[in-house]
């Protein structure tokens, strides 16, 4: 593969597994690759059931998915009520991915946020490892290091949630100067 393919497809329907998995279908088809580097999914709060993951990764393996509940889907436009997914196909990059509870974040721990960045850090490494004679790694997948990092934080339970200023700093003392993007779900 000589560049990145990606795959954008926003569903409704009534049923949220039949939605995550007619999205991430679709999105994948565009991309002629049921098996992507990396499938983000942003949905309305009312596809928020765990039938939705369910319908996900029926499609496509649960290490490679990462998203969020929205107030708004964007993707080629702005959508409201829907699931989206975003399939992106690539010899050249993997994904590591992590999550960790808002309850744990909160606290601020030092040691929860160096677990959490590892156990990142590991999964895209073990990624790597796993595709090495698939694409052109110029190093170590054990020595790769990240090129940025992308982080989707609650927003819904406001006693509950970590701020993304506390959560960002936490991340800092591990992750260094890396770029982190990403936003604060909705609904």
């Amino acid at each position: 593969m000589d560049r990145i393919r990606c795959g954008i497809f926003s569903a409704k329907t009534n049923v949220p597994y039949r939605a995550g998995k007619l999205a991430v279908k679709r999105a994948t088809g565009q991309i002629f690759d049921k098996n992507p580097a990396l499938c983000l999914i942003f949905f309305s709060p009312r596809y928020s059931s765990p039938d939705l993951v369910e319908g996900v990764v029926q499609t496509v393996p649960a290490d490679v998915v990462a998203g969020c509940s929205t107030n708004g889907e964007i993707a080629s436009g702005y959508w409201r009520e829907s699931v989206i997914a975003i399939a992106l196909s690539t010899d050249y990059m993997r994904f590591g991915i992590a999550a960790e509870s808002n309850e744990k974040l909160v606290t601020g721990s030092k040691e929860v946020y160096q677990q959490f960045y590892e156990r990142a850090l590991k999964d895209l490494r073990d990624k790597m490892i796993f595709h090495a004679s698939e694409m052109f790694i110029p190093v170590s997948p054990h020595n790769i290091t990240p090129d940025f990092g992308m982080i989707f934080l609650p927003g819904t339970d406001i006693e509950l949630e970590p701020k993304a200023n506390e959560v960002i700093l936490g991340l800092r003392e591990f992750a260094g100067d890396l770029p982190l993007i990403g936003g604060i779900s909705g609904g």
